[in-house]
């Protein structure tokens, strides 16, 4: 597994294969094993193939001597297509996988499967913003396949805890990439509906004029002005629940409360640092969407799902450096 290697002389172990052929919207990287497939995808194009000549029958009736046993006696037994093979395989491969993995990995796989944490996989590097280093890749990767940061019996050469499953997400030393990650996203949302002629944004608009507190940005939209706050949160955390949904939802509450006197025109933007967003969000993130068309739309899911795997990538990297990084006085 080269890709997963941080050195040429690293010889990481393999991952679980069936974990690699899950579907990229289930979390996995989407590499079919073809022994699982070859009997299945061979009797669906052979039936497929069925079809084609019985529709073509009324030429051979034309020709007797050209017709063949199958033209003239259609079988009836309509078999499986190739995507319902697919389909049938990956059900039965992911309860199987589900069954005996431990709460943590599940609370990741659904950070991986989830449509911004699966986004940088299908962005082609053709902006910069949009590129990734090769160290970063690794990262990304071993993150997706459950790799450890470094060995369990080795302290993180940042904080000194034992670097578990998402420990990047959690660890003090990569507290200033959490600041600069959640500039990035807010960034990525104001040049984004900024980008629209219909729409005024501020940012860091104050709340109430008699008061301190502010948003990370507000959009007027016609007559009516929202506001909008960004949180990240580590579902790995101390405190975070066993349902990863359970924690955002607990982040967006709090929200709410700290500008309640906004009512229904404040709305929270709560992502995992994988890519989850709770229910609230993903209803909000939505309608953001419309309000900036297809291609804009694009660009911010991009930018987001970038953001994220790549801050997640460069805090791995960091920890698992066998010593701290030296400061210069």
């Amino acid at each position: 597994m080269t890709l997963v290697a941080r050195s040429p002389a690293e010889r990481p172990k393999e991952p679980d294969p069936y974990f690699l052929s899950l579907p990229v919207r289930e979390g996995g990287l989407g590499l079919p094993l073809h022994k699982e497939l070859a009997q299945g995808l061979y009797q669906a194009a052979k039936e497929t193939a069925k079809k084609i000549l019985t529709g073509i029958t009324s030429f051979f009736t034309s020709y007797p001597s050209l017709s063949t046993l199958e033209a003239q006696n259609p079988s009836q037994d309509q078999g499986k297509l190739a995507k319902e093979v697919f389909k049938e395989l990956n059900e039965a491969k992911l309860e199987t996988f589900l069954q005996d993995l431990p709460i943590p990995y599940k609370q990741a796989r659904l950070e991986n499967a989830s449509y911004l944490g699966r986004k940088w996989l299908r962005v082609l590097p053709i902006q910069k913003p949009h590129f990734f280093t090769d160290s970063e890749t690794t990262e990304a990767l071993r993150s997706r396949l459950f790799y450890p940061i470094k060995p369990l019996d080795l302290p993180c050469s940042a904080c000194g805890a034992i670097a578990n499953l998402g420990h990047e997400d959690t660890c003090k030393g990569a507290s200033r990439r959490w600041i600069a990650r959640h500039n990035a996203v807010n960034r990525a949302f104001v040049k984004a509906l900024g980008s629209r002629p219909n729409l005024e944004v501020e940012i860091e608009p104050l709340v109430q004029q008699d008061s301190s507190l502010r948003a990370d940005f507000a959009v007027t939209i016609r007559n009516s002005r929202y506001f909008y706050d960004i949180q990240i949160v580590a579902i790995s955390k101390d405190s975070a629940k066993e349902d990863p949904y359970s924690t955002l939802k607990e982040a967006a509450s709090e929200k709410r409360r700290k500008y309640q006197s906004l009512r229904a025109f404040f709305h929270p933007l709560i992502f995992s640092a994988g890519g989850l967003m709770d229910q609230e969000t993903s209803q909000t993130y939505k309608k953001l969407q419309e309000l900036l068309g297809p291609f804009a739309a694009s660009q911010l899911d991009s930018t987001i799902g970038l953001t994220l795997t790549k801050t997640r990538a460069i805090s791995a990297a960091s920890i698992a450096r066998d010593l701290p990084r030296r400061t210069h006085s």
